[in-house]
């Protein structure tokens, strides 16, 4: 099984930055998030954790928008896309 490749999914902090959102995940004691793909209106779904820590540190890096409740997540962040 092939390992994947994070930079398989870079438009999630690149071209298409202003299409994702994270919301921030309550009670936990660390930082953890779900990615919501705003345009299709939908979580994505990373199996592998340690991907899906390195995916969302990129995003962040590159200043996704982040939420911390739901209500706010499917709003476009920086108005057209």
């Amino acid at each position: 099984m092939k390992d994947t490749d994070i930079n398989d999914f870079k438009e999630m902090w690149t071209t298409e930055l202003k299409d994702y959102s994270l919301i921030r995940v309550p009670f936990t004691e660390e930082e953890r998030y779900v990615i919501c793909h705003i345009s299709n209106t939908s979580y994505v779904i990373i199996e592998d954790d340690k991907d899906a820590e390195a995916i969302v540190k990129k995003m962040i890096e590159a200043g996704v928008r982040i939420v911390t409740d739901e209500s706010e997540m499917w709003n476009r962040p920086f108005g057209d896309a």
